[in-house]
């Protein structure tokens, strides 16, 4: 009876992980909806990956350089030239202006409403107002979405310049198509590697050692995208704020895996290590499958390392709470002496060890000596 209590106990515990891991995933997926719309509101919302190049041909005005950041996503322009260069809008409005003063953006201009977002679509301005300057940096860089050089198709553009309110000068560039990177052997060997970390479960201090290694690798290649894709009108920590909940994330995982050497906490290991998986490894999956990053070059294995961390541990640390909750209900592991003892005999009967009478029953069913029997009657 209590082996097969033990076995229902047991199903419980399994049906506790697996709830457990499966909250996890959830609370995972919900951050990373969370952390992607707070970025529209102050610019930070680059996409990891894009799948395309944009490049810059030429500019017109000596010792002006504009390149293109964030894989596209932003244009930089920086003025060395000692002169006043605005950046005309969509529509032909004073939108930027970078001089000795630093840098300026025209509240009027309606390029610079849809500016606020990759997607262009915010509202509002008027480009025949006056400009309503505002200074936003004090030094000779500047930042913007631009959607006349961003996304396919495959084209040309251009952005015009206004150099000392009176000399037109112009940017040019391309835009085409990136190739995709191998998606599915970046995807494999993510998997491959949570199942090597999946293996070693039994081992605690490799456990750990994964756990803060792959914790501080997520939460470098996190900071490091964040101060790529910082500019004068959006700081580093506005950029660290917009990816918030993936770098707690990476965090968590590197104070779990230093926690789990000196106390058992599997089930804490285990759900920071879903999170890292799904808040890391599959919210910035976009690496896998378009050829231009926005973040460090060794993106992709800053992802790649995120998710096989994160999900090897979180099958390691499942397996090793479920392990460690079974060991705790069996009682014959727990407390051996407590297992009802097997009856030694039928010589027991139902007689109590202390009966009186036993002796008594026990002596009258010893057969007797001849010398005692009484002698048949002659």
């Amino acid at each position: 009876m209590s082996r097969g209590v033990v076995a229902g106990r047991g199903g419980l515990h399994l049906g506790a992980v697996v709830w457990r891991l499966v909250a996890a995933v959830c609370v995972g997926v919900v951050g990373v909806l969370l952390y992607g719309g707070p970025a529209a509101a102050h610019g930070a919302d680059a996409p990891v990956a894009v799948d395309y190049v944009v490049r810059v041909a030429s500019v017109s005005v000596s010792g002006v350089e504009v390149r293109a950041v964030e894989g596209g996503a932003r244009l930089e322009l920086v003025n060395r030239s000692g002169r006043e260069v605005v950046v005309l809008g969509l529509q032909g409005e004073p939108f930027l202006r970078v001089g000795d003063r630093g840098v300026e953006e025209n509240r009027q201009s309606p390029t610079w409403f849809a500016s606020r977002s990759i997607s262009g679509s915010a509202a509002g301005g008027n480009a025949a107002a006056a400009p309503e300057w505002h200074l936003v940096a004090g030094g000779p860089r500047v930042r913007w979405h631009d959607e006349r050089a961003r996304e396919l198709p495959a084209r040309a553009w251009s952005v015009p310049l206004l150099i000392d309110g009176r000399e037109p000068g112009i940017v040019r560039g391309t835009v085409a198509a990136a190739p995709a990177p191998q998606t599915g052997w970046w995807w494999a060997g993510g998997l491959l590697g949570a199942v090597v970390v999946g293996l070693v479960w039994r081992l605690r201090t490799v456990l750990a050692v994964v756990a803060v290694g792959g914790g501080v690798v997520a939460s470098v290649w996190i900071v490091q995208s964040a101060g790529l894709a910082a500019s004068p009108a959006d700081g580093v920590g506005v950029q660290v704020l917009a990816r918030l909940w993936p770098l707690v994330a990476a965090v968590g995982v590197v104070a779990a895996g230093v926690l789990s050497l000196f106390k058992r906490v599997d089930i804490v290991v285990a759900i920071a290590g879903a999170c890292l998986a799904v808040m890391v490894g599959v919210g910035d999956s976009a690496v896998f499958r378009y050829g231009t990053l926005a973040g460090p070059a060794w993106g992709r294995w800053g992802v790649v390392v995120a998710l096989a961390v994160g999900a090897g541990l979180a099958v390691a640390g499942g397996l090793r709470w479920y392990q460690a909750t079974g060991e705790h209900s069996d009682p014959e592991h727990s407390n051996p002496e407590q297992s009802d003892p097997e009856p030694s005999g039928p010589a027991q009967n139902d007689q109590e060890p202390g009966d009186p009478k036993r002796g008594d029953r026990e002596e009258r069913d010893q057969p007797q000596p001849e010398s005692a029997q009484p002698s048949p009657e002659k």
